[in-house]
């Protein structure tokens, strides 16, 4: 069998000491990490993670909640138009829809559990950038993995675009639009209250993947 050179086997060596030190400093790290959770003692970090936590998830709220106020009064104005039959159809039709599109399908399912998850990870270990941006952070803008970055920044991009566009459409179209889009955003807020009040009461977490980098 071949010999290796001395000064390879010492330098191998100290990189597996070193890689033992990473491992050790890092078990360290969760065990206190547990104890200071289990303690309930509220230090300078966890407190700013705990503070990140709800800012989080009440600063996604409020950026859908913010949202809904601003349709509602074009809502207000279809109450000086007079319906006709295809009104009627496109209110019964498209609101159902946004209800199961948006409100269940792409909040309850999809959204709101991942938003939960990912406030739930910066309340157990985030830093104080994240803390400090935790919506966007939640919302998945950032430190996340490439495929979730890269959905979020291209569905909001596309609802900014739907909005300019609708934005365009006369009334009450315009108004019978924003009604569906409202419902599901209302229905938004209750699936992102829902898991969060949930943890909070119950201790449930989400089995949605945080998709952290």
């Amino acid at each position: 069998m071949r010999k290796l050179p001395r000064d390879f086997r010492a330098t191998r060596g100290l990189q597996v000491c070193i890689r033992f030190q990473h491992r050790y400093n890092a078990s360290l790290f969760s065990v206190a990490r547990q104890r200071e959770l289990r303690s309930g003692r509220y230090t300078s970090g966890n407190l700013l993670r705990l503070l990140g936590y709800y800012w989080g998830v009440i600063g996604v709220i409020g950026l859908i909640a913010s949202a809904v106020i601003k349709l509602l009064p074009r809502i207000a104005e279809l109450g000086n138009y007079q319906f006709s039959i295809q009104h009627w159809l496109m209110l019964l039709v498209f609101t159902p829809y946004m209800a199961y599109a948006e409100g269940y399908k792409g909040f309850y399912l999809k959204l709101a559990p991942r938003v939960q998850a990912r406030a739930l990870y910066l309340r157990d270990a985030g830093g104080p950038l994240l803390a400090l941006t935790a919506p966007l952070y939640c919302m998945g803008y950032f430190y996340a993995t490439r495929r979730r970055m890269l959905t979020s920044w291209i569905v909001s991009t596309s609802i900014v675009g739907l909005v300019a566009i609708v934005s365009h459409v006369p009334q009450p179209w315009r108004g019978l639009i924003d009604v569906g889009v409202v419902v599901g955003l209302v229905i938004g807020i209750a699936a992102l209250c829902w898991y969060w009040l949930r943890f909070e009461m119950s201790g449930i977490r989400p089995t949605a993947a945080p998709d952290l980098p």
